[in-house]
């Protein structure tokens, strides 16, 4: 028996032959092709996976989130009550983006090493998104509670 023998160009020469020409243990290009086929379907089958998760996650957490400010609720706002229930709602907006913004923040940290790189951009550009969010509500709260003196 010879070791690293290949038995055809589509053979990569791993394993051993017997003598009556047979090869056992090779590993052709169409297994490596097909190994790395199945891993990309592994790898899409966890990505699925976790966007799934997500996608319960933040079903679930959808009866949380702040109401929008009603566009005629502004308008209309004329006394210190109005403009401070106007100022409780963006406060309400600032806190939920903040909790977004901790949550990215915290899932891009679990993305390590060049593997994960995009992923853990894309976690730190939308905890970016969701602070500066937070910051502009807040400032919206600011200025009616401003009014509402």
């Amino acid at each position: 028996m010879s070791r690293f023998h290949s038995v055809d160009r589509n053979t990569i020469g791993l394993g051993l032959h017997r003598a009556d020409g047979f090869a056992r243990g090779v590993v052709t290009e169409t297994d490596v092709s097909r190994t790395l086929k199945n891993e990309g379907r592994k790898q899409m089958s966890i990505l699925r996976t976790i966007a799934f998760g997500a996608a319960l996650a933040l079903g679930a957490s959808a009866t949380a989130i702040a109401a929008d400010v009603d566009p005629a609720a502004i308008e209309a706002a004329s006394t210190p009550a109005q403009h401070q229930a106007l100022a409780t709602q963006y406060r309400d907006q600032a806190a939920e983006a903040s909790q977004h913004a901790a949550h990215h923040k915290a899932m891009g940290q679990r993305y390590l090493g060049d593997k994960y790189k995009l992923y853990a951009e894309h976690c730190e550009k939308l905890e970016q998104l969701y602070s500066a969010q937070a910051k502009e509500y807040e400032a919206l709260a600011a200025l009616h509670e401003t009014m509402a003196k």
